[in-house]
């Protein structure tokens, strides 16, 4: 059994099961806290986790699972909501705060690795092809020569 093959939502299994195991906790740890203490946004950090490793998809996915077991730790542990309506748009406000979460971590992670693979392409490229200012010479003759007296 490979531990590190990333799985259908772009994590491994490993990783998968650490945030499966911490969202767990998390929904434990609602059910058995008082229902006007909040630890919903304990969720944020391994969805998080999971969008920055695994991308959109993975981000989505946990967010649909801890707002599940979000509703799961209120249905049998209370909630703070004075009726099921306003409890049930409690849920979808997480839902969309972890979905932007998830977005924002697998955007800035898309960044973060075009601007450094960029950068890699650009030293590739200074590496592999002189700067015509610095005069130096290649097959074709002399690139820093001045072209504009022809």
């Amino acid at each position: 059994m490979n531990i590190s093959k990333p799985g259908m939502i772009g994590l491994s299994r490993g990783i998968l099961f650490l945030l499966l195991s911490v969202m767990l906790g998390i929904a434990y740890l609602d059910y058995a806290t008082d229902k006007n203490v909040v630890v919903w946004g304990l969720y944020l950090l391994p969805v998080g986790i999971a969008s920055w490793l695994g991308g959109m998809r993975a981000g989505v996915a946990l967010s649909l699972l801890g707002c599940v077991l979000m509703y799961v730790a209120g249905l049998y542990g209370g909630t703070r909501f004075d009726g099921t309506g306003y409890f049930l748009l409690g849920i979808f406000n997480r839902l969309l705060a972890l979905l932007l979460v998830s977005w924002l971590a697998s955007h800035l992670f898309r960044k973060q690795m075009l601007e450094s693979t960029l950068e890699s392409y650009e030293a590739c490229f200074d590496y592999l092809h002189a700067s015509p200012k610095s005069g130096a010479k290649h097959e074709g003759g002399n690139v820093g020569k001045d072209d504009s007296k022809r």
